[in-house]
């Protein structure tokens, strides 16, 4: 490189030379501050951190197991309309055997409560437990 390009790229250099050593101002920590920086920092405790609090979700989850559950579901269907089958006796008349429903409705409510599952839900209880221990 010429001279003169050294020269240039030197002056371009400089404002951000001197920038820098303004930007750097001294940071004055207390010992607590430094300790707590250093912990935040630290990835292994936040990763350790983050495993009691997985540890701790599968804990509620598992004792979510002795609770009910409740389903609720609705449903439409609409049929395509047909004439009811009839059957027609002298004497008698027309008896209908089944209607023309062409509008099919569906409404369910189901409460489930574990009575006995083989002590798979306290098994289950037990580990998340001594997981988070």
């Amino acid at each position: 490189m010429s001279r003169i390009g050294k020269l240039i790229l030197a002056v371009l250099l400089l404002p951000a030379a001197a920038g820098s050593a303004i930007a750097e101002e001294a940071l004055h920590l207390s010992r607590a501050e430094c300790v707590r920086r250093a912990l935040d920092a630290n990835t292994s405790l936040t990763g350790a951190r983050l495993d009691l609090d997985a540890a701790a979700a599968g804990r509620d989850a598992a004792s979510m197991l002795y609770l009910p559950s409740l389903q609720v579901s609705a449903g439409y269907n609409r049929l395509s309309p047909r004439d009811p089958a009839a059957v027609s006796i002298p004497g008698v008349g027309t008896v209908e055997l089944s209607p023309a429903l062409p509008d099919n409705w569906l409404f369910r409510v189901e409460l489930r409560q574990n009575l006995f599952a083989g002590f798979k839900v306290q098994s289950a209880a037990d580990a998340a437990r001594f997981s988070y221990e």
